[in-house]
């Protein structure tokens, strides 16, 4: 909220509430909205874990039948809360999460999918070259129609030393162009609103039970840095 929604005048913003007193009604509320507003275009990353939102490779199901979900989260998932700072101590970090499901976040039309950082080199690896399953829950945006990878010189370091030869000739060359910077902008005299997901999986602030081979097909952009501007 603080670096988007706070900042740019968005017709209408949707938040999960991981704070509901009734988390089974908030996962049917927000489904109910998504089912409204079908998503047009999600933008998402990759846990250190290849999972996608809060779909740990334990919980992650590529056929699910929740649209919105209780899950709990493994421990490869809480020390990443550390490591980006969302948290000060292992801890302090919730151990369940509201999550989207992995067949609602590819429901979206297009999905950008942002992942820089040396500590998700072996999860961008395995998201590229890995068969398609739920032990690397990201292998599904493969499967996607319209799946854009976008990952710095770190977060690529494995897949160009040991699978540089496949990726395109135009990709490798972004990797020594100028700074590349990825903007989406609704264009003013759109007429029909476009449905975004940014937030997908919010932290549940009490305890609660949770309810329980491809081709290297994604477009992939290797940069030196990716802003994003909404």
């Amino acid at each position: 909220k603080k670096r988007i929604f706070g900042k740019h005048p968005f017709h209408r913003v949707y938040y999960l509430n991981g704070r509901a007193q009734d988390l089974q009604a908030e996962c049917m509320r927000y489904a109910e909205l998504l089912k409204q507003n079908p998503v047009d275009l999600a933008f998402m990353g990759i846990g250190e874990n290849a999972h996608l939102a809060f779909n740990d490779p334990h919980v992650a199901d590529f056929r699910d039948t929740y649209t919105v979900k209780v899950v709990d989260l493994d421990e490869a998932c809480k020390q990443q809360q550390v490591n980006d700072h969302s948290f000060e101590e292992l801890s302090r970090v919730p151990a369940y999460a509201l999550t989207l499901s992995i067949p609602a976040l590819l429901r979206a039309a297009y999905i950008y999918c942002m992942v820089p950082g040396a500590r998700k080199a072996e999860a961008v690896y395995n998201t590229l070259t890995a068969p398609v399953t739920e032990r690397y829950p990201s292998t599904i945006l493969r499967s996607h129609d319209h799946a854009f990878l976008f990952l710095d010189r770190e977060s690529a370091a494995r897949v160009l030393a040991e699978r540089g030869d496949q990726i395109t000739t135009s990709t490798k060359k972004s990797l020594y162009s100028s700074v590349m910077i990825l903007i989406i902008l609704a264009p003013k005299a759109l007429r029909t609103p476009i449905s975004l997901t940014f937030t997908w999986a919010v932290y549940v602030a009490r305890p609660n039970k949770p309810r329980h081979e491809t081709n290297m097909a994604m477009e992939v952009k290797i940069l030196k840095r990716v802003p994003v501007c909404c």
